[in-house]
């Protein structure tokens, strides 16, 4: 990841971003052409020159693929943030216990696919987290849909729990 802070940087200073580049709000990136980016960029930061390595390292240390969204096709990890690379340190790489098989995918806990990073609650949060404000959004849409699917989504106590969840989440 560190290495991968500095490919960034270094593609930016030398005007190659339309290769690869962070986007606008900093917290994931993407390839644009994944053929010149395993030419003319990997051989120089990393010691693969198959974008298929470059990417199995990426899931090894649990980076997330953009499926939907303004970012599709984008890469982020809550510790990989444009400007603040000592975060990467609270990164760990997956061990593989065998060689014939790729790692699984991380199971994230809320659907990143849904977080909208170009929302205000993420200007100047430099941190591990997702803002208190729109992880209680992503959590109450969660409980949403677990409630739709067991049919309990019109109890009383439901209403009553999504209503009271933006409060309790706050007073974390």
């Amino acid at each position: 990841p560190w290495r991968l802070h500095e490919c960034l940087a270094a593609v930016s200073q030398e005007g190659l971003e339309h290769i690869v580049a962070w986007q606008p709000h900093g917290r994931s990136f993407t390839v644009f052409q994944p053929k010149k980016f395993e030419a003319q960029v990997m051989p120089r930061f990393f010691g693969q020159t198959r974008y298929a390595s470059f990417q199995r390292q990426l899931n090894i240390y649990g980076f997330h693929r953009f499926q939907q969204g303004k970012d599709k096709g984008g890469y982020f990890h809550l510790h990989f943030v444009r400007n603040n690379r000592p975060l990467v340190r609270g990164m760990v790489r997956r061990k593989i216990k065998s060689k014939q098989q790729p790692p699984a995918p991380l199971r994230l806990p809320i659907d990143y696919d849904e977080v909208d990073f170009y929302h205000s609650s993420w200007e100047g949060h430099n941190e591990p987290t997702i803002p208190s404000d729109l992880l209680a959004q992503l959590m109450i849409r969660e409980i949403q849909v677990k409630l739709t699917d067991c049919n309990y989504a019109s109890a009383p106590s439901a209403a009553q729990m999504l209503s009271s969840f933006p409060a309790m989440v706050g007073s974390l």
